[in-house]
């Protein structure tokens, strides 16, 4: 479960949760949907081994962010409080308005929050791109899970 990434305590305990499961198999067992939707999966294993970094490092700490023109960032990363990592996940970035919706979140979050480590966590692009003077690493899944970031 996530918590939305905000300076007041009260407003992160009362924001609703993201909520991810466990293991992604459970869905199917459970038939808790009946799509097959690889972004969503992809979101939930992200989150799942942010989760497994934190437990080895107690001062990292991962939440969501959502500004008031609902522009989303799926997983921001905290050490000792400050934000480190910025990181979307989105399964392929072929679609140009998924793309830009997409970065746009990473940068209005950037400018807030003060934090220029932003990443893009897909299937299987890989590069790097600027947006208003801010650098975007596209990274495939396979390589952030084992840290071959590029």
């Amino acid at each position: 479960m996530l918590a939305r990434m905000s300076s007041s305590l009260k407003e992160q305990v009362q924001s609703p949760k993201k909520v991810y499961l466990v293991d992604v198999g459970l869905k199917e067992v459970f038939g808790f949907g009946q799509s097959r939707d690889t972004g969503r999966r992809l979101e939930n294993t992200v989150v799942i081994e942010l989760m497994r970094r934190k437990a080895r490092n107690p001062r990292l700490d991962v939440f969501f962010w959502k500004d008031a023109g609902k522009r989303e960032v799926d997983c921001i990363v905290t050490e000792s409080g400050h934000p480190v990592d910025l990181i979307q996940v989105c399964a392929n970035l072929s679609d140009i308005k998924i793309k830009e919706r997409e970065f746009r979140a990473l940068v209005t979050a950037s400018n807030e929050l003060k934090c220029s480590e932003l990443k893009v966590v897909t299937m299987d692009e890989e590069g790097e791109e600027t947006v208003e003077k801010k650098k975007i690493k596209i990274i495939p899944a396979w390589k952030w899970l084992i840290g071959l970031e590029t």
